[in-house]
């Protein structure tokens, strides 16, 4: 993992201003290996994308609220939930509760029909009553002042063109695996196209404003990440990435096809971060920082990132720490700084 032409430093993370108010913020949210990541434009709007669990006193709303008042929000514009499991949705009900959600923002009916995961998703339908619900599919863009967001992949279904330009076939994808295979401990399944389960049907997008990208695509399993960079690559090279599937399952030529200048990954102390997914990203090219919500306790000092770029160290009683990138306005730049400990490194966009 290179990390060239990358200027340190404490930085000060500031709260609502005039200042602050041109540049984009975006907050990895501490969710103990779910996911729940706030996006606030210099205009102000917000894109809060997934809510973590549903956990006892609303743990996880209650650190998504205090990214809010950090951020000087009142209200979310958006919620994107990126599919329907309970890591990614659980919470949203209860943050319904705590704060108005103007729309929100999905694929379509969940492919879970019985079970906790099909109550998941009655649950997100009776959050939505409280706002709009709007289904997309990958073309679909979001109307957002000065920011384009535009949907890649959702329900099975990827951007079927480049997002700019021509690029042709990609060499990547030479060799690559369309499957790939999950394991859970000796159990091992293909995760190609075919594959079962909501993963695959993750909704995800890509992010500009000036010259910075930046895509989310949730739990996106392997086939998916496939799809959308072979045999040509439709999404392009990016600056930010926000690291799929909590680190588990990354399909190397995605990653290598995108070669972000920096990634965070969601993973907990104990849910997500695989050595594998670490591997990936250590390898992908131009990569100048890889930051960690949580380090992985599974995984040796080889599969970590610095203690320094990684937001919580502990399995229990850690203090929430978010990981948050200032994007400047014209988006030439961004820093990410680990709110821990104040360390921060800045980056210069394509």
């Amino acid at each position: 993992m290179h990390r060239l032409g990358v200027s340190t430093g404490i930085a000060l993370v500031c709260a609502a201003s005039s200042v602050c108010a041109q540049q984009m913020d975006i907050y990895w949210i501490d969710a103990d290996g779910a996911a729940a990541t706030l996006i606030v434009t210099p205009e102000r709007q917000s894109i809060l994308v997934d809510a973590a669990f549903n956990r006892p006193e609303d743990i996880y709303s209650h650190r998504i609220k205090a990214a809010m008042d950090d951020a000087g929000l009142e209200q979310l514009d958006y919620f994107v939930a990126t599919h329907f499991h309970g890591d990614h949705v659980g919470g949203v009900y209860a943050l319904a509760e705590m704060v108005p959600i103007i729309e929100f923002i999905d694929y379509g009916d969940s492919t879970l029909t019985a079970g906790r995961n099909a109550e998941n998703f009655e649950r997100y339908l009776t959050a939505a009553e409280t706002g709009k619900r709007t289904s997309v599919s990958p073309g679909d863009v979001l109307p957002l002042r000065g920011v384009d967001v535009t949907v890649i992949a959702g329900d099975k279904e990827f951007l079927d063109g480049p997002l700019a330009g021509s690029p042709g076939p990609n060499p990547v994808c030479e060799g690559a695996d369309p499957d790939g295979l999950y394991c859970r401990g000796d159990d091992c399944a293909p995760t190609g196209l075919d594959s079962d389960g909501e993963d695959i049907y993750s909704l995800g997008f890509h992010l500009s404003m000036g010259d910075f990208q930046y895509v989310n695509v949730g739990d996106l399993s392997w086939g998916g990440l496939h799809a959308l960079v072979c045999p040509s690559n439709n999404v392009g090279t990016i600056d930010l990435l926000d690291y799929p599937h909590h680190g588990n399952n990354v399909a190397p030529q995605f990653v290598w096809s995108l070669e972000p200048i920096a990634a965070v990954s969601s993973g907990g102390a104990t849910k997500g971060g695989n050595p594998d997914g670490f591997e990936v990203a250590a390898a992908s090219p131009g990569l100048q920082g890889y930051w960690q919500m949580h380090r992985s306790l599974g995984s040796d000092d080889a599969h970590n990132t610095e203690e320094r770029m990684t937001a919580n160290m502990t399995a229990e009683n850690d203090q929430a720490h978010w990981i948050k990138a200032e994007v400047s306005a014209d988006g030439s730049s961004f820093t990410i700084t680990n709110t821990r400990n104040g360390y921060s490194e800045s980056y210069t966009t394509r």
